[in-house]
């Protein structure tokens, strides 16, 4: 049978993964022919906008009225044709490897009887330790067929076209319409599959844990739980197909020897170098924007929006804006793609250079709006004061751009002292 392959993705507001999860599938190897249909619910983020940048034909189905995911899954499908093969992927779903949808296929291919199967989801570095739990136990390592459990998962699965005709997704239902369409086929006498020989990372998880939540059983069970190899992958991957706009605000043209270092370690970088206020810059540069009279009052995340904005009006978007004075690059400097991989690591949504103060040290300066400490010999003397950080963008910083967008507050920051 020809390997003919239509993928059904469910979006809303993935800006955020949206091209990670479509640049695999572009990727894919060992198959006849792969058609996308994306079924968006009202991103506000520019998920669809992104999207097309990795393909520009996908095709796109407008989600209306109250969500029921089985409705959006088979919307999808209509709009797909001449396939024998049915994929249904989250967006935040990344699969991993170019072999990930041959290996999905095969099970299918070797036994009729199977009617759809889904395959293993793991952790990402990220991935809170409840979440981690969850997906380590819920997916092993070892694959199997059921022909009683009625467990599947849509966030990363395939279905005989075929089956999926003979019995669409239940369109009212609110949740688990995947164990619901599994349940049905079984009682047709069809077989279901766990695949653990290809995988997807999943950051949120089977129950979406929040990064905030801990427990101390989900830390202490975490812990002992076996590491997938498969992750470092996963941040191979990310960091090579990692979208970053450098923002230089400058008194003068940069070095071109510090604009090299940074660019250093990420192929996809954008730089954009901005005078300061009151500064003209006489150069013929690529890389220099003209700065316009309205930034000359917002502030800078105001700025780093507006700059973000004009660069999705020609069509061009980032994973991540890094801004950076350039009077203070030195040899100290963090640099994007040391940062970008800090981000992948721990899930920071910002990462910027801080300094620390200790409390009860400080005088507010004549004409200042800002804190500033008495005496740094006193505060060093007294160890268990607690501290605040002052952050020191123009050390470097960088920041997730659909957070910006969005207009946002960074949940998770790395304080790089």
């Amino acid at each position: 049978m020809e390997r003919s392959v239509g993928v059904v993705i469910r979006t809303k507001n993935e800006s955020r993964w949206i091209r990670f999860c479509l640049t695999s599938l572009y990727k894919q190897k060992g198959i006849d022919s792969l058609s996308i249909a994306l079924v968006d619910c009202d991103s506000s983020d520019f998920t669809v906008e992104k999207a097309r940048t990795v393909y520009p034909n996908l095709k796109i189905i407008k989600y209306q009225g109250e969500y029921f995911p089985g409705n959006a899954i088979n919307l999808g499908v209509e709009q797909l044709e001449n396939i024998n093969y049915l994929v249904v992927l989250s967006a935040h779903c990344i699969p991993i490897g170019t072999d990930w949808l041959y290996k999905l296929i095969q099970p299918l291919e070797k036994d009729n009887s199977i009617a759809g199967s889904y395959c293993r989801q793991i952790p990402t570095p990220a991935s809170s330790p409840e979440n981690r739990r969850d997906l380590l136990n819920t997916f092993s390592i070892e694959s199997r067929t059921q022909t009683v459990d009625s467990f599947f998962h849509n966030a990363a699965s395939i279905l005989r076209f075929k089956c999926w005709r003979d019995c669409p997704f239940d369109s009212s239902l609110k949740h688990i319409e995947d164990r619901y369409w599994a349940k049905s086929i079984i009682k047709k006498g069809w077989k279901i599959h766990y695949n653990a020989q290809c995988s997807v990372v999943h950051e949120h998880g089977v129950n979406q844990h929040s990064n905030v939540y801990r427990s101390f059983r989900g830390e202490g069970v975490s812990s002992l739980l076996e590491e997938s190899e498969l992750s470092s992958s996963w941040l191979e991957f990310a960091q090579k197909e990692t979208h970053v706009l450098i923002l230089i605000l400058a008194s003068k043209m940069p070095k071109h020897k510090d604009i090299e270092r940074l660019r250093a370690g990420n192929s996809k970088t954008s730089i954009l170098i901005v005078p300061k206020l009151g500064i003209t810059i006489d150069n013929n540069s690529e890389f220099l924007l003209e700065r316009d009279p309205n930034w000359n009052d917002v502030s800078l995340y105001e700025l780093m929006k507006e700059i973000l904005l004009k660069k999705i009006s020609t069509n061009e978007f980032f994973e991540y804006i890094y801004f950076i004075d350039d009077d203070k690059i030195n040899s100290t400097t963090k640099m994007p793609h040391q940062y970008v991989l800090h981000s992948y690591i721990s899930g920071a949504d910002m990462c910027v250079k801080v300094k620390s103060y200790k409390e009860d040290f400080f005088m507010l300066e004549p004409n200042e709006i800002s804190w500033k400490p008495l005496s740094n010999n006193l505060m060093n003397r007294y160890d268990n004061k607690p501290h605040f950080k002052r952050a020191l963008y123009g050390h470097g910083a960088l920041l997730r751009s659909d957070d910006l967008l969005q207009s946002k507050v960074p949940k998770v920051i790395f304080f790089d002292e």
